[in-house]
């Protein structure tokens, strides 16, 4: 995996086309931008001003109805090394399109590749930039996930929700992607757990939808492919891989037999999506494995903590916030 990951070039954000595999374009950034394009209502944003070029730079074909699959934890190189448990995406494989990966952002925790991605945009336009950061009216650390103070004790009754300490809409003010086609009067609809209907981060990064929650992938992959029936675009969320591989690793048995279900609901998705349909799978980010010698513990490193009043960000990617002074 290291040695993939080294093979990578820098790509950067706009609306370059991909000639030396460095285009702005092929960027999670490009993508709803693109989607516009492809369904006729282009939303240009102030990263991508041209839908139509990351339209042609990811190879989307024109459509009617499109549909976007978010698999949470799904990188290009997890699954093109796991590609033998998997036959329905196997077999995408072989379209042109789909044999090189595009770039996440940076930081690429999911609160920040999901900002980027809904808004077309970038973490210092979303101010979303890491799984927690500095909350400055508070100086506070906020945790963007569920807009919550990092460090507060867990509530007594966990089915008691906390109130955000910041309004999502106030932290993130970029309109998404989603709000802009709603304002061109086209169908926008999401289909995800019902619990993620209302939740900070879709008002944060993915509002501006109709919402529709079921509690079962099958459910929710039905559901989607219903709202295609209608003109517009679709988003679905699938969260198996990275739920499975923060807690056992992306190389596990567990990881796999996700990875293996992930590929099935795709499958059912293309089977009951109507004929015609633009489907276009992404991911947020992807995983690697590190070994436990090479991890950096700040807690235990004094000089490391010297002057540092709260560190923040995640664990692939700290931020330090250093006293005054």
């Amino acid at each position: 995996m290291d040695e993939l990951l080294r093979l990578v070039p820098t790509v950067g954000y706009g609306d370059d086309a991909p000639a030396d595999r460095r285009g702005g374009a092929l960027h999670l950034s490009a993508v709803l931008p693109a989607l516009s394009a492809a369904i006729g209502h282009p939303a240009p944003t102030k990263v991508h001003a041209d839908p139509k070029a990351c339209q042609r730079a990811l190879g989307l074909p024109d459509a009617e109805s499109a549909i976007v699959v978010l698999v949470d934890g799904l990188g290009y190189w997890n699954l093109a090394m796991r590609l033998g448990h998997a036959p329905y995406l196997r077999s995408l494989m072989n379209e042109s399109a789909n044999q090189r990966p595009i770039a996440t952002c940076a930081p690429s925790t999911t609160v920040a590749a999901m900002a980027a991605f809904g808004t077309g945009t970038c973490p210092g336009l979303t101010a979303m930039a890491g799984y927690t950061q500095l909350e400055p009216a508070s100086h506070k650390l906020i945790q963007l996930i569920q807009f919550k103070d990092a460090l507060a004790p867990k509530p007594a009754n966990p089915h008691i929700p906390v109130p955000p300490m910041v309004d999502p809409l106030d932290l993130q003010r970029e309109e998404t992607v989603f709000e802009k086609l709603a304002a061109q009067e086209v169908r926008v609809t999401s289909s995800g757990l019902p619990k993620f209907s209302k939740s900070p981060l879709t008002e944060a990064a993915l509002r501006g939808t109709d919402y529709q929650g079921n509690v079962t992938p099958r459910d929710r992959v039905l559901a989607a492919a219903r709202a295609s029936r209608t003109p517009g675009l679709t988003y679905l969320y699938i969260r198996d891989a990275d739920k499975v591989g923060h807690n056992y690793g992306w190389d596990s048995e567990h990881w796999v037999a996700a990875f293996e279900h992930i590929d099935a609901q795709l499958a059912l998705l293309k089977r009951s999506a109507p004929k015609g349909t633009l489907i276009v799978i992404v991911a947020d980010h992807g995983m690697v494995q590190t070994d436990m010698d090479q991890r950096i513990d700040i807690a235990v490193e004094p000089q490391l903590t010297r002057g540092v009043s709260l560190v923040g960000g995640g664990a692939a990617l700290a931020d330090a916030v250093c006293r005054a002074g």
